[in-house]
């Protein structure tokens, strides 16, 4: 089996987990691990943080974001083409768009901020800090080019013994799991 085939099979398995994980699941999931960052010293010191505007069967974001959008700079990622611009998320009511997957994004700002810290989504991440993403590589080809540092979230169940990785796969700092 290829690198690729061991790729897509481990996304269909995860995805097939996710479903199977409720609502009320998420959401407790969600704020176990939100809590595990909020107390890192390095969330202490950022002062801009990319997050993600969650799909409903991930890590949910929502709150985190809401509780630190006045005290921090919060930025989403927001999909260009093949590549990911940012934008600022100042509440809600700063969602306006809604992209290809359905995924609610703010206007795109006129820089991309140095960020001091990644929060980053995948279906799934390995005890060695690499992580699987949904296939595009939208986030590989932005970590790559960022100093900050880079947090991978997930719920248990998406954390594996081993991932296959292949040289464009970006590795975490740290991966936080509930």
């Amino acid at each position: 089996m290829t690198i690729s085939q061991r790729k897509h099979t481990v996304r269909d398995q995860a995805k097939q987990l996710l479903r199977a994980c409720t609502p009320q699941q998420r959401v407790e999931k969600s704020n176990a691990i939100f809590s595990k960052i909020e107390k890192l010293a390095l969330f202490s010191a950022a002062n801009t943080i990319l997050v993600y505007s969650s799909l409903p069967e991930e890590v949910q974001t929502q709150d985190f974001m809401l509780r630190w959008c006045e005290k921090k700079n919060i930025y989403l990622p927001v999909i260009a083409g093949n590549d990911l611009v940012f934008g600022r998320f100042n509440g809600l009511q700063s969602l306006t768009n809604t992209a290809a997957f359905g995924i609610q994004e703010p206007e795109i700002s006129a820089e991309t901020p140095q960020f001091d810290l990644a929060i980053i989504p995948g279906l799934a991440f390995d005890k060695h800090n690499n992580r699987l993403g949904r296939g595009k590589g939208y986030y590989d080809r932005f970590l790559k080019t960022t100093l900050a540092y880079k947090i991978g979230v997930c719920f248990d169940f998406q954390l594996l013994e081993q991932i296959s990785v292949e040289q464009f796969d970006v590795k975490m700092d740290a991966v936080v799991f509930a």
